[in-house]
């Protein structure tokens, strides 16, 4: 059986790992909360996007424009968002198993990995995967000129027809306690049905070929922004419930050595007493 002494300290080692775990708790669930604001603003600019590309469906289904072109699907992009840091429970690992089970499902498939997020570059990395992009998050969102960066490199590399296909995995934020790894299509780009309740026949100036040309990137960028912003949100998430497991264990654990603490005490006490007794006996004899 450990001492007191020994025990006391490991008390007093979990006691300041507890106080970190609560700082980390406590900055995650800040954290989340500007995330979450952030997701609304963006999500209010997709559903305009969304709507302007609805408004646009008889003449998007009428344009023959190379991101509408579907492909026989033997060359795959992924773009695999991940966190930079670790401490947010299985929420990396979730993501990891997703791309590993879309390669065992797409073996005669060549796929390559574009990574945004520092441990999902690592990890693929490590085992040897094509990887033919990288951008860390640097521990927060991704810049829109960096968002539109990698746009522009994957419209130019399916427009070459170097992709058939470009696909976003992410985890999607469902709520605090609950975040799904998700696939996403980006390229090509889904035909979007026209609205039905639409009763106004616009006219475009300029014409409808010109207005998605300028409108298709806009639209992507937007896809993109979205899952990393829900995926930040996610990571956030994961954080904060995995630093408050962590919280809630430590103090269990002090809990627990308390008791030994107090057990080992006594017991020192009760050994000194007997040898006072015994010492005592003797002299008597």
């Amino acid at each position: 059986m450990a001492s007191a002494k020994d025990i006391k300290k490991r008390i007093k080692g979990i006691k300041n790992i507890q106080q970190i775990t609560r700082a980390m708790e406590m900055v995650a669930g800040a954290k989340l909360r500007r995330a979450q604001t952030l997701a609304e603003s963006a999500k209010s600019y997709a559903e305009k996007i969304q709507s302007l590309m609805q408004n646009l469906g008889s003449a998007i289904a009428t344009i023959e424009h190379p991101l509408l072109v579907k492909r026989e699907e033997k060359n795959v992009a992924l773009i695999v968002i991940t966190s930079d840091r670790g401490l947010c429970g299985a929420y990396n690992a979730n993501l990891f198993k997703k791309v590993q089970a879309y390669f065992s499902e797409n073996q005669g498939k060549k796929i390559s990995l574009f990574c945004v997020g520092k441990k999902g570059n690592d990890f693929f990395k490590q085992r040897n995967y094509d990887i033919q992009y990288y951008s860390p998050s640097d521990n927060k969102i991704m810049t829109l000129d960096k968002v539109n960066e990698l746009v522009g490199k994957l419209i130019k590399e399916y427009s070459l027809t170097s992709f058939d296909k470009i696909l976003i995995i992410f985890s999607k934020f469902v709520s605090v306690m609950n975040q799904l790894p998700t696939e996403r299509p980006l390229l090509p780009v889904e035909k979007i049905e026209e609205k039905k309740s639409r009763q106004v026949d616009y006219i475009f100036e300029p014409g409808p070929e010109s207005l998605l040309e300028k409108l298709f990137p806009k639209y992507l960028e937007n896809q993109l922004y979205n899952a990393i912003v829900e995926s930040y949100a996610s990571e956030l998430a994961a954080r904060l419930v995995s630093m408050k497991n962590a919280t809630k264990s430590a103090g269990e654990m002090m809990d627990s050595l308390t008791l030994s603490y107090n057990k080992a005490r006594q017991a020192g006490i009760t050994k000194e007493i007997l040898e006072i007794i015994s010492g005592a006996e003797a002299l008597k004899g």
